[in-house]
């Protein structure tokens, strides 16, 4: 129980037999899974530093403790008493009779196991690692929005269109988020109406953010 908290624990990732023959067994998985989501997490290069993006496996501390004394069902009680962990995963990938590959992401709140996202994505076998990044974005983008959008916009081509994705996904998450991250939210639609060309639409949007939080020294 020494352990940090985590953000979220994958407890269970299946996979066909056609996978694991092309190498990616269940712990394979867990590792470039953890890999891709601390790639995003670096990749935003934001300035608010999230409060903690860390991913549990199945060797984590407090999960190899479970199975090492058999009493999973009274440790995972301690660890969503003790806020050790917020939400919990499991994935589980299917081959097709066209051997397309489908991926179901199921990610639960810890305390209550409701089900909060469901996601269902679909890839070939011969561009799994893409797979694996679209899940990566999936899982990041539930457990932290901003961050998602932030890298998504250190990520884009320097072009309108490619803009134009990063605000269509904020104008999603803009209404869904706690108003805590609303700030940083305007404050990139802000940074992406400049770089349009377009600095009136931006003092706008500084004027939002501005609005919500006169402190919020980037705006």
């Amino acid at each position: 129980l020494g352990t940090n908290p985590i953000d979220i624990s994958l407890q269970e990732v299946t996979t066909p037999s056609a996978l694991e023959e092309r190498g990616y067994a269940a712990d394979t998985i867990f590792e470039l899974l953890e890999r891709n989501i601390g790639a995003i997490v670096d990749g935003a290069g934001s300035a608010r530093v999230p409060e903690r993006i860390e991913v549990g496996t199945p060797d984590t501390a407090i999960n190899a403790y479970a199975e090492i004394v058999s009493v999973e069902a009274p440790v995972r009680a301690t660890q969503r008493l003790l806020k050790l962990v917020d939400y919990v995963a499991e994935i589980h990938f299917v081959s097709g009779e066209d051997k397309d590959i489908t991926a179901t992401v199921r990610i639960r709140d810890s305390s209550t196991l409701r089900l909060l996202k469901f996601d269902r994505i679909e890839g070939q076998p011969d561009a799994f690692e893409d797979l694996l990044d679209q899940i990566a974005r999936s899982i990041t983008g539930f457990v932290d929005p901003y961050i998602m959008a932030a890298y998504l916009y250190n990520t884009s081509i320097d072009d309108q269109a490619s803009y134009n994705n990063v605000v269509r996904y904020v104008r999603q998450m803009i209404v869904v988020v706690d108003e805590d991250f609303l700030p940083w939210f305007y404050n990139l639609l802000g940074k992406i109406s400049v770089q349009s060309g377009d600095p009136n639409l931006a003092i706008e949007y500084y004027k939002e953010a501005i609005g919500i939080d006169g402190k919020f020294y980037l705006s």
